[in-house]
């Protein structure tokens, strides 16, 4: 998902009094990115958007839209998160799927474990 954050990150370095340089030398970006984010040519993955919230010490919901709602819909295999007017959506069955994979995994590993605790007991 990614976010347009413009706004809010301008409010935020102009609260700061600082200048473009300044901002994007903090966050780690080239100033020509940083004025992209700012002037909403470029949008943020929600990882980074976490990240600037750590970095600039502010809550992370001060850059989302003032709108969150999670949507489910209660006969399809979609659910997803609405940001104002951003939809991310993903698929619940796959979800279900990478679940169920990674449990089945685990279980193995745990009588994988449990075998070698009980041979080692044995001997």
């Amino acid at each position: 998902m990614k976010l347009n954050i413009s706004n809010k990150l301008l409010k935020i370095r102009d609260e700061r009094k600082l200048s473009q340089a300044e901002m994007a030398d903090i966050l780690g970006l080239s100033t020509s990115s940083l004025a992209r984010l700012e002037r909403g040519d470029a949008t943020v993955h929600f990882e980074d958007l976490s990240r600037y919230a750590t970095i600039l010490n502010v809550p992370i919901h001060e850059f989302l839209p003032d709108t969150m709602t999670i949507h489910n819909a209660h006969n399809s295999q979609q659910s997803g998160l609405i940001f104002g007017n951003i939809y991310n959506y993903y698929d619940r069955t796959e979800y279900t799927k990478e679940l169920e994979l990674k449990i089945k995994t685990l279980e193995n590993e745990n009588l994988l474990l449990k075998q070698m605790l009980s041979d080692k007991s044995s001997s």
